[in-house]
């Protein structure tokens, strides 16, 4: 399991602050969808949405399938990482 990047007093100290690293509520979709989806556009061709739907993947792999055909897979997977480790990640187990 990874290190938070400040002991959890001192991530208390900073939200109350309001200096705290923004938090991206993994569950909540609605939340961050959108700016993902910004930052990930540039990597992807805009016919992208046509390209998906005259491939009908069945499963989300195939999509990924389709995607990677069409882009360059190792730029997005570094988008993705950057915007992934850009924000502190709630989870939830169970």
């Amino acid at each position: 399991m990874g290190k938070a990047a400040y002991p959890v007093d001192d991530q208390l100290r900073l939200l109350l602050l309001g200096k705290a690293p923004s938090m991206m509520d993994y569950d909540a979709i609605e939340d961050w969808a959108s700016s993902f989806s910004e930052a990930i556009g540039g990597q992807l061709p805009r016919d992208v949405a046509g390209h998906l739907v005259a491939r009908a993947p069945e499963f989300v792999e195939d999509a990924v399938d389709a995607l990677f055909e069409i882009s360059d897979r190792n730029a997005i997977i570094d988008t993705t990482l950057d915007r992934v480790r850009s924000e502190t990640i709630v989870g939830y187990h169970g």
